[in-house]
C-alpha cells in the first residue's frame, strides 16, 4: 500500500492534483474538504475535533483494505508542533501496515492562488468556498495562525481573561471581520484592553489583526514551552533525587 501526503497553502491545487493523480493510478483520493464540508453542513460551524475523528476513522479502516493506496490532501502549518504530531501519527499508522509514505508539497504565488480560488472545480467540491469575498480575505491572511490554536484549552491560558480575548479575536477572524484589538473594545473592559495591549510585542499589532494574532499565539506558545521545560526539569530532578540517571 502507498500513502501520498499532498499538502500546501489554500487554493494551491491540492485537490486538483490529487484528482489527476487518481485518474492515472489506482490511488484513492481523500481530500480535506471531504470531512470539512459535511461537518459544516451538520453543525453550522467548523468543528476540528469532529473532523479529526472522521479522518482517523477513515485512515484506520483504509489500512485494513487491499486498496493500492490513498492520497490525502491537507494544509500543514510547519511552525505548529500539533500539525507535525498529527502528520507523524498518520504516517506511522500506514507504515505499521506496510505502506510506503510519500510527502509532496505544492507551492504557488498568492496571485495564482487567488485565481484558482474561484475555479469551477473548486467551488463544485467545496461549498464553503462559494462566498468568494470571504474566501479571498481569508486566503490573503496567514491561515496557519489558527492551526496551532485549534487544540487550545482553557488551561493553556494564564487566566480566563486571556481565553476570553482569544475567543473574541478568533471569532472575528473566522468571520472575516476585523481582528484588531481596537475592534474588540465594545466587548472588553478597560482592564482587559490593557492586558491585551500588554501582550502585544510590537506597536503595529494595534493596527494589524494579523500581527496581533501572531503575537498572541507566540505568547501562548512560549508559555506552553516554558511549562514543558519546567516539567522536564522536575522529571530530571526527581530522577537525580531517587538516585537514577538524569535522562
Amino acid at each position: 500500500m502507498k500513502l501520498v501526503l499532498l499538502f500546501g497553502d489554500c487554493a494551491v491545487g491540492k485537490m486538483t492534483v490529487g484528482q489527476e493523480l487518481a485518474k492515472i493510478t489506482d490511488l484513492r483520493l481523500f481530500h480535506n474538504h471531504m470531512t470539512i464540508e459535511p461537518v459544516l453542513e451538520i453543525f453550522g460551524t467548523y468543528e476540528p475535533a469532529v473532523i479529526e475523528k472522521l479522518r482517523q476513522t477513515v485512515f484506520e479502516s483504509f489500512v485494513k483494505t487491499d486498496h493500492y493506496g490513498l492520497i490525502f490532501t491537507f494544509m500543514w502549518a510547519f511552525d505548529c508542533r500539533e500539525d507535525w504530531a498529527q502528520t507523524a501519527q498518520i504516517a506511522d499508522l500506514f507504515q505499521r501496515h506496510g505502506a510506503e509514505v510519500y510527502y509532496v508539497e505544492l507551492v504557488a504565488p498568492q496571485k495564482v492562488r487567488l485565481q484558482r480560488n474561484t475555479t469551477e472545480n473548486r467551488l463544485r467540491h467545496k461549498p464553503s468556498k462559494r462566498n468568494i469575498a470571504l474566501s479571498n480575505r481569508l486566503l490573503l491572511r496567514d491561515e496557519s495562525l489558527f492551526k496551532c490554536a485549534e487544540g487550545l484549552k482553557a488551561e493553556d491560558f494564564t487566566s480566563p481573561t486571556l481565553g476570553k480575548i482569544f475567543g473574541l479575536l478568533k471569532e472575528n477572524w473566522s468571520k472575516g471581520q476585523s481582528a484588531t484589538p481596537a475592534a474588540l473594545s465594545a466587548a472588553l473592559t478597560g482592564e482587559e484592553m490593557s492586558l491585551l495591549a500588554g501582550i502585544q510585542e510590537k506597536p503595529e499589532s494595534v493596527a494589524s489583526g494579523e500581527r496581533a494574532m501572531a503575537d498572541y499565539i507566540n505568547a501562548i506558545q512560549r508559555q506552553r514551552s516554558a511549562s514543558d521545560d519546567a516539567a522536564l526539569m522536575r522529571f530530571r530532578n526527581s530522577k537525580q533525587n531517587n538516585g537514577g540517571p538524569a535522562e
